[in-house]
């Protein structure tokens, strides 16, 4: 294989970040005008891609710890094999995650394994549960990699406290609990975008979405396209990159 032959119009690698409310999900939704879309749906909420986008044929199944091992992971590992969409969807990474470490707990109670509490007497993650996310993300990932199809993820920023006492310092983290996922995610990804509001200099001036594809003040975002470090989604973000890349 050679680079002078790699076309970066054929399969776009976006990750989606930005906090409840950006439009992450409204923005992974306009890519049906690319073909055939599915989303594997970790945070219930559909209900604004349909409000959006409402005469859209969006595919969609909403999944929870019940049903993880036993249906989503089945269905996902299948695309290597047969992927009928053009673009899929995971919406978010960082809800799966969340999914991920109460599986493994709901598993364990239910092999009669001893689950970790605190002093209280609830239920806390231990290595097993953090160990559990980390492996499952990273085959989604690896999976996600080798996919012929366009990949989307979205990502919640989560604002943490860490260290010891006396030595503490707040980092921003994707995922809901362990650290290595954080740290390799996004890699996966030609294109990071924070998505953001821009409400202009007067009252008068429309409120605009923006993605931001460049490293900025608020989050690391990057891109490997001739595109704006400031993106105006307003219409659509596939009507943006496509207007762009012309």
């Amino acid at each position: 294989m050679k680079t002078a032959d790699i076309d970066v119009t054929k399969r776009f690698m976006i990750a989606l970040i930005g906090p409840t409310g950006s439009g992450k999900s409204v923005a992974a939704g306009s890519f049906h005008k690319a073909g055939s879309i599915k989303f594997y749906d970790f945070d219930g909420r559909m209900k604004s891609v349909k409000k959006v986008h409402p005469s859209a044929d969006i595919d969609y199944d909403t999944y929870g710890p019940d049903n993880l091992s036993q249906s989503f992971i089945p269905a996902f590992n299948n695309l290597v094999r047969n992927c009928p969409w053009k673009t899929i969807v995971i919406d978010s990474l960082t809800s799966l995650s969340m999914t991920a470490i109460t599986a493994q707990l709901m598993n364990k109670g239910i092999a009669g394994a001893s689950i970790k509490t605190n002093k209280g007497g609830l239920i806390t993650t231990g290595w097993d549960e953090i160990n559990a996310e980390t492996v499952c993300i990273s085959q989604i990932l690896d999976i996600c990699k080798i996919l012929p199809c366009n990949v989307i993820m979205t990502f919640h920023p989560i604002e943490r406290t860490v260290g010891t006492e006396g030595n503490t310092q707040k980092v921003t983290t994707v995922v809901a609990y362990g650290n290595k996922i954080n740290q390799i995610a996004l890699n996966y990804f030609d294109e990071v975008y924070y998505l953001d509001v821009d409400k202009g200099f007067t009252v008068k001036d429309p409120t605009k979405r923006i993605a931001l594809t460049d490293v900025n003040e608020k989050a690391i975002a990057k891109s490997a396209l001739n595109i704006p470090a400031k993106l105006d989604i307003t219409n659509g973000l596939y009507d943006a990159l496509m207007k762009e890349l012309k």
